[in-house]
């Protein structure tokens, strides 16, 4: 915190001891989900130990995430816990309140460096495109209300509930998801000066003949359509 990340030498030395990119897949799930209960109370780093004893890069782990998709209570003190948050918002998250520990501290002074901060946007745009787009994220959701529908009334039953009532809440949760996942683009815009999205298709001729690394991702799957921006 007290050097300068632009400067070449500092930044490999903290890379060397510290995986930034884990910190910033941390970040990212938190911010897209609209976590409300992080930083100052459920935030956890590891490092491990490779076959030769050494030290492994410190490292961040995700849990307790009940308080998404605008369930819970606001603990951290984010600016806006619905759908249309803007994607940067734990970047302002810098009080003692909010972030005790300084993990958004350390990210926005690890941004001085341009290959970073090209990689935290980057990533930000890739997870929009898969992990966290509409197809993925309402697929998951599907398949997990799919398991749990034969157990809803006896549950509901058991604890007073009525099995309609977790109907409701699904169809909330669809919702908040939905619009979340939409209305990204123009948080991210907003927040990083850019334009569009665009759409994209990635292809191989022949088909076969490999995958293509675009930003952080590789995809092998091909051809692969997605929605990126420009104003770089």
């Amino acid at each position: 915190m007290t050097n300068s990340m632009a400067n070449a030498a500092n930044y490999n030395y903290v890379n060397n001891l510290y995986d930034g990119t884990s910190l910033v897949d941390y970040v990212i799930a938190n911010a897209m989900t609209v976590c409300s209960d992080w930083l100052n109370y459920n935030t956890g780093w590891w490092r491990g130990m490779d076959s030769t004893g050494t030290h492994r890069r410190w490292g961040y782990i995700l849990w307790d995430n009940d308080a998404t998709f605008g369930h819970y209570i606001n603990y951290t003190g984010i600016p806006n816990t619905s759908a249309y948050a803007d994607i940067c918002d734990p970047e302002g998250l810098t009080t003692i309140n909010s972030d005790p520990e300084g993990h958004i501290q350390v990210l926005n002074r690890l941004r001085q460096n341009p290959d970073f901060n090209q990689f935290y946007i980057s990533r930000i745009i890739d997870l929009w495109n898969t992990v966290f787009s509409c197809d993925n994220m309402i697929g998951q959701l599907d398949s997990i209300v799919a398991k749990l529908d034969p157990e809803m009334s006896a549950h509901a039953n058991r604890w007073n509930g009525t099995y309609a009532e977790w109907l409701l809440n699904v169809d909330t949760l669809r919702t908040f998801i939905l619009n979340r996942c939409n209305n990204l683009a123009t948080g991210i815009n907003s927040c990083y000066s850019l334009n569009g999205p665009y759409e994209i298709t990635l292809t191989a001729d022949p088909i076969s003949a490999g995958g293509i690394k675009l930003n952080t991702l590789v995809h092998d799957s091909l051809p692969w359509t997605g929605s990126y921006f420009g104003g770089w």
